[in-house]
């Protein structure tokens, strides 16, 4: 990611962040209405702590852009957890759809073209990581 990928996700994020319980929210209803195949993954989860967590982990990963190996180290054991839940490559193509909808109606015009562009390349690198992690993982976690 270059410099102006890097300004405008942080942008960005300090317009979403004071919003984030909202922005959780239409996440994990387009998720559902994308892939519905995954609403029973959580039955059982309280969705606000969850969506707590999601944004936190967002957090995350802006403040790692400049440490590109930190941000790979993070994002491994959450795709090890998700590999164990039945997360597949689809549900992470719809996830990234997903986030994409969300920042556009969170923040609406200020999610410019260059904005999506910028985010989708973050979502990429990050899910990028979580296949080939979830790869390792899948044979021992269905064995």
């Amino acid at each position: 990611m270059d410099a102006e990928h890097v300004r405008l996700i942080r942008e960005g994020w300090a317009q979403v962040a004071p919003r984030s319980d909202e922005t959780a929210k239409v996440f994990y209803s387009r998720l559902f209405e994308l892939a519905p195949e995954t609403r029973p993954m959580f039955a059982h989860v309280d969705m606000d702590a969850l969506g707590g967590k999601f944004m936190d982990m967002i957090g995350t990963l802006i403040r790692l852009l400049d440490e590109p190996g930190d941000l790979v180290s993070q994002t491994i054991p959450t795709a090890r957890r998700h590999a164990s839940y039945g997360v597949t490559d689809h549900h992470l193509d719809m996830a990234g759809v997903a986030l994409v909808d969300a920042l556009q109606e969170t923040l609406g015009d200020a999610f410019t073209p260059d904005a999506r562009h910028a985010w989708s390349r973050l979502y990429d690198l990050t899910s990028a990581v979580m296949r080939r992690a979830s790869q390792r993982v899948a044979p021992t976690a269905t064995a």
